[in-house]
């Protein structure tokens, strides 16, 4: 999903789900990258971002692995069962 798109800036987030049982199949990072392709070849955005649950591992080596690095921690940003968890900010530069 790539959302809250800013022209001016040249960025865009993006979210990425997979149904439970098409996990750990190793979908997922050539599909970010072909869509990192065609942010920057096509639309020439600039930066992509990913915001992540802290406690969210698999995606977090995700991302790194397809090309994102770590890049802030937003503080009690996602609210859980128990109170609230931090959310990591996850930047590609293209």
């Amino acid at each position: 999903d790539l959302f809250n798109y800013e022209p001016r800036h040249d960025r865009i987030e993006m979210g990425v789900a997979l149904v439970t049982e098409m996990r750990g199949k190793g979908l997922s990072v050539p599909v970010v990258q072909r869509c990192l392709a065609y942010l920057r070849e096509v639309l020439h955005i600039r930066s992509v971002y990913c915001v992540v649950s802290e406690s969210n591992t698999a995606s977090k080596q995700m991302l790194l692995k397809a090309g994102f690095v770590q890049s802030g921690v937003l503080q009690d940003w996602c609210r859980v069962a128990d109170g609230y968890e931090s959310a990591v900010v996850y930047q590609c530069l293209l």
